[in-house]
């Protein structure tokens, strides 16, 4: 803090239109001054521009709280080296004549096949190590972005298109704060960094109920070589089959809309093509971008 010696209102309103508000006083002990009614006029609930500079002005305090250096991370992520930057986009589409929420176009649908079964019979391959996610929003309302098992860097918020020059002159990247939920604004975008370590399967989606009951979710598989089962523990041996696997499979991967690496949307389908489902996200980060895409595997 630093305001004189004074007592200060603390008020809380939503952003939409309403009545309601919390009100606090914030008072020093030293202070004289109290505070005066009424209330001074707050910015309007539905100004965009007044909610993303404040959303951009939270910011990790740096200066104390913990040992210098910090034993539980940095929280200055300048000096990070991105392996992968993924661009994921919710929207709203129709599908078979019935509203779907997205990402990138796709739809989530829950499989007759549990995900970590089909994953322990055709593992992706992968290393742990600092992702970029750029969540946009091409919707009029704002939309919220959750991700399992983790908690990443907010850098950066916007509206528009986002490219990567952005990085430039956009990014806050000395003392981002850290959450595993994140605002995304309307036909906006948000920037987050992650640093992947956890091995497991989890689940990135919207946090806004009817988005993820529609379909607006993804599963992001992190692979881990070591075999120490407090990090990822491996399948009994008289593991049951269900859905897919009951029968023989055949695993398809294709290429995955991203930027500056390889990566794969991983795919599971029926030998005779009558089904294909999306399990989630893999990803190499030491592969070379000339890395050639393998058409089928068995």
């Amino acid at each position: 803090m630093n305001q004189n010696e004074a007592d200060y209102y603390i008020v809380a309103t939503a952003k939409l239109p309403s009545a309601l508000a919390g009100v606090g006083i914030l008072h020093y002990s030293n202070s004289n001054t109290r505070v005066t009614w009424p209330l001074r006029v707050g910015s309007d609930t539905l100004d965009l521009e007044f909610s993303l500079n404040q959303a951009r002005s939270i910011r990790w305090n740096v200066t104390m709280g913990a040992a210098r250096p910090n034993p539980q991370g940095p929280f200055n992520v300048q000096n990070m080296t991105l392996s992968q930057t993924f661009i994921l986009q919710g929207s709203l589409e129709e599908i078979q004549g019935l509203p779907r929420y997205t990402v990138d176009n796709v739809s989530y649908y829950t499989v007759d096949t549990p995900l970590k079964l089909a994953d322990n019979f055709g593992n992706g391959v992968g290393n742990t190590g600092w992702a970029e996610f750029v969540f946009k929003n091409n919707l009029d309302a704002i939309d919220s972005w959750h991700l399992d098992g983790y908690g990443f860097f907010v850098v950066a918020f916007g509206k528009g298109d986002w490219t990567p020059d952005l990085r430039k002159t956009s990014y806050n990247l000395f003392d981002p704060v850290v959450r595993s939920t994140v605002q995304v604004y309307p036909r906006g975008w948000t920037a987050v960094y992650a640093f992947l370590h956890n091995p497991g399967m989890w689940n990135l989606r919207s946090q806004l109920l009817n988005h993820w009951y529609l379909g607006q979710e993804l599963y992001v598989r992190i692979h881990d070589d070591d075999p120490d089962p407090a990090k990822e523990r491996s399948p009994p041996d008289n593991l049951l089959r269900c859905g897919s696997l009951c029968f023989p499979i055949m695993f398809c991967i294709h290429l995955c809309n991203c930027i500056d690496s390889f990566s794969f949307l991983f795919f599971i389908s029926n030998l005779d093509n009558s089904s294909l489902q999306i399990v989630g996200i893999f990803y190499h980060s030491k592969a070379p971008a000339s890395a050639p895409v393998p058409a089928s595997a068995v």
